[in-house]
């Protein structure tokens, strides 16, 4: 395999013209005293204005300790044309509380007043128009961080070795480590660069994986060969040396651990119990509750002999209900469940969790504020079903669920001919006269929140953004996280 580097005329594009040569296709992705007797006898007044001074004070500095926290982090630039990737490196660079990031999509654009806000640039791979915008924004003493090579090539498994640990990204970092990439061959490195770690190839031939550059009076260029696809990025070795060198481009220095824990679990986050059972559900449903990192959840299946089995309230802050058990539970069930309510936790009913006990007038009537009708009811007929119905929605008064969401459009399944409490809270409604009004509302049982959506028949539901923001709004509000 033969093929010409890039030429460069300074020593930071000499290094980029080292990327494997394996690398066909350039792509840019992400990127006071005490009081004397006279004193004391001040007036109140006096003293009031005292205490108000000392509470401004006290809040500007507060303030000022906020602001400057903000401003310690480090501004990172992740200039992406692939957004899974630039998520995935967001999350890993704030998640370590060192950087605030910014991602940018118009590459065209990207001019050196783009860049000079930021102390860090991000991208995977090189790309020959952006290599003079970067040259100058390296000459001025900010920072590169070049990764990711190989894409779409055949991935090895293969140890990477640290051969400077001594310098700040390697120290504390473990001697080796397993990579899952595209084995890097026919790299050459010229003079001047710094290698930091390396891998043997197929014939013995000693590999650089990550390197770098510092010229004297310039910014600071870090290059892996790791990150060639998202999965590879997965990798502890990958993630690491990423945010430590971004860390070291940055500022010249690292502080960050030589270990990512990228399956941190979240800081005393909201504990849902999902209970489904007694109607079938496509499994896009659980997408509304993965990729939260201010919530677990659980999932009781089958009936609700497993799901109120024990005392609740110790373990879970809301119930997200979208099972169908018509019955009323009895026993150790019902109180189980009503001790969950009378202790203030939530409760979302989604879609057909309307039809949950439905032969509990208690339930019906001061818990969740309507009825579905199975069958007629002295003067009241049946209640009726139809599929994928073109629904408008809209919101109907502010509150915390539907704040800064406007009116929107959903396919789903509607219910028409139910009886609706004249004490709920409508949330959001209907704009069509053919259709029950109320598609959203609050319950009006007053010992703990509850909260009941129509929505949620199926995919064109659970993954549209309107509505999953609603149901996750849903659960921190009857979960007592957001007012």
């Amino acid at each position: 395999m033969d093929r010409n580097p890039i030429c460069a005329t300074t020593l930071m594009n000499l290094a980029l013209a080292t990327l494997p040569l394996y690398s066909q296709i350039v792509v840019v992705t992400d990127l006071g005293s005490p009081l004397s007797p006279s004193r004391r006898r001040r007036s109140s007044a006096y003293w009031s204005n005292k205490m108000l001074r000392l509470a401004i004070l006290c809040g500007l500095t507060l303030w000022t300790g906020s602001l400057q926290a903000e401003q310690a982090r480090l501004r990172a630039l992740i200039l992406s044309t692939n957004p899974p990737t630039a998520a995935f490196l967001k999350t890993i660079l704030e998640q370590s509380g060192r950087f605030k990031v910014s991602i940018n999509e118009a590459l065209s654009g990207i001019t050196a007043e783009t860049l000079a806000p930021f102390d860090v640039v991000i991208l995977k791979d090189h790309t020959v128009p952006l290599q003079p915008v970067l040259d100058r924004y390296i000459k001025s003493g900010k920072g590169l961080f070049v990764f990711g090579s190989g894409a779409g090539q055949t991935k090895e498994f293969f140890e990477v070795s640290f051969v400077d640990r001594q310098h700040p990204i390697g120290i504390g970092m473990p001697e080796r480590f397993t990579a899952t990439e595209v084995m890097p061959r026919n790299v050459r490195v010229p003079a001047g660069i710094k290698i930091l770690a390396a891998t043997d190839d197929s014939q013995g031939s000693r590999q650089p994986v990550i390197w770098t550059i510092a010229p004297a009076g310039e910014g600071r260029t870090v290059f892996s060969t790791l990150g060639s696809d998202l999965a590879a990025m997965y990798g502890d070795g990958f993630a690491s040396t990423f945010i430590r060198g971004a860390e070291w481009a940055a500022t010249g220095k690292v502080t960050l651990p030589a270990q990512v824990d990228l399956f941190r679990p979240p800081a005393n986050p909201i504990r849902v119990l999902v209970v489904t059972g007694g109607h079938t559900y496509p499994t896009s449903f659980y997408s509304l509750f993965e990729g939260r990192d201010d919530m677990v959840w659980d999932h009781a299946t089958a009936s609700i002999e497993t799901a109120f089995k024990s005392d609740l309230r110790k373990k879970y802050d809301v119930l997200v209900l979208y099972d169908w058990y018509r019955d009323e539970p009895s026993g150790v069930l019902r109180e189980n469940l009503v001790n969950f309510l009378e202790s203030g936790k939530g409760v979302v009913i989604l879609h057909h969790g309307i039809s949950d006990f439905n032969y509990w007038p208690w339930w019906q009537e001061k818990v969740q504020g309507a009825k579905y009708f199975f069958k007629p009811e002295g003067d009241r007929p049946a209640s009726s079903y139809k599929h994928d119905q073109d629904l408008f929605l809209v919101p109907v008064a502010p509150h915390p669920i539907t704040k800064g969401i406007g009116p929107f459009r959903l396919i789903d399944e509607t219910y028409h001919g139910m009886w609706y409490s004249p004490e709920i809270t409508v949330l959001l409604k209907m704009t069509s006269p053919l259709k029950d009004t109320p598609v959203a509302w609050i319950g009006p049982y007053e010992k703990s929140r509850v909260v009941y959506m129509l929505p949620g028949h199926d995919e064109k539901s659970h993954y549209h953004p309107v509505f999953r923001e609603l149901v996750h709004r849903a659960i921190l509000w009857t979960g007592r996280r957001l007012d």
